[in-house]
């Protein structure tokens, strides 16, 4: 008997930026951004998460820093609030450059009023 087939008409729009900018031999900052909109229903996401960047070598990096997080969706805004840290390493193999990246997050999520 064959599987029933399911599908779904979406229509998204997602912007964003990820940067990691160098000011020093050591230091830096990271900034990302992102912007996620459903066009056909009341849905939204808002994304920032800065950092600083502390360079090893120039290969490898580490990071750390903050993300504000803020969903939208039926008239429920729910904002969330996480602390992050990675590892950064960019390893060139047969001419091209590869980026690894080993990411731990901690998250403090705002439940909406009544859930507990």
């Amino acid at each position: 008997m064959p599987a029933p087939l399911w599908a779904e008409n979406q229509l998204r729009s997602w912007s964003s930026y990820f940067g990691d900018h160098r000011l020093s031999k050591h230091w830096g900052f990271h900034f990302d951004g992102q912007f996620r909109k459903d066009l056909r229903e009341d849905w939204n996401q808002s994304l920032l998460r800065p950092g600083v960047n502390f360079y090893l070598g120039k290969k490898v990096f580490i990071s750390q820093g903050y993300v504000w997080i803020r969903t939208e969706s039926r008239g429920t805004v729910t904002p969330e609030h996480r602390s992050w840290q990675q590892v950064q390493y960019m390893p060139k193999a047969l001419g091209v450059v590869m980026n690894h990246r080993f990411r731990l997050e901690q998250r403090w999520i705002s439940l909406p009023r009544g859930h507990c």
